[in-house]
């Protein structure tokens, strides 16, 4: 709640796990959505999903943002890349 209010004391930055926090979360206030890892669960479509879900937290009615701007953070040669690979 604090995070969606447009007062000055109001956080600019909220760190979430995908997997803790990906349901249930209104986020109708950010403007930004940064993936600093890909989703790793047991099959390739749950992992898909979450950050779907993620996603949708942001992208719903209410948004108070024109745009929303998503960052994928992946380094390159390591697992990492593999995983987002396969979620393609």
């Amino acid at each position: 709640e604090c995070f969606q209010s447009s007062s000055t004391n109001s956080p600019y930055v909220m760190l979430l796990s995908l997997d803790r926090a990906a349901s249930g979360t209104n986020l109708t206030a950010a403007s930004h959505v940064l993936f600093l890892h890909p989703m790793n669960a047991e099959k390739l479509s749950t992992a898909v999903a979450y950050e779907h879900q993620a996603l949708g937290r942001v992208r719903r009615i209410g948004q108070k943002r024109e745009k929303i701007h998503v960052w994928r953070f992946i380094v390159r040669h390591t697992v990492e890349e593999h995983i987002h690979r396969l979620h393609r």
